[in-house]
């Protein structure tokens, strides 16, 4: 997901990615915020682990162009709205 991200951004100059990531399992040696610490120095990418909004707001906005889910029926009801 962090190269795809970063090609985005390296391809897409007007773009900004909103990614709600949880990791919800403990990774021995795993260093979560080096990893999106470089996309987040762009300020073009902000990393939340719970959004403040519900996103199907986000999503009637009419700025939201791709959105990205793990398949689940929430997110893919809220994609197709």
């Amino acid at each position: 997901m962090v190269d795809g991200i970063r090609l985005i951004l390296e391809s897409n100059p007007d773009v900004q990615i909103l990614w709600k990531y949880r990791l919800s399992i403990n990774i021995v040696d795993f260093d979560w915020q080096a990893l999106v610490a470089p996309l987040e120095a762009t300020q073009r990418v902000k990393v939340m682990q719970w959004l403040p909004v519900d996103p199907s707001a986000l999503m009637e906005t009419g700025y939201i162009v791709a959105h990205v889910t793990h398949g689940g029926a929430g997110g893919f009801h809220e994609s197709i709205s």
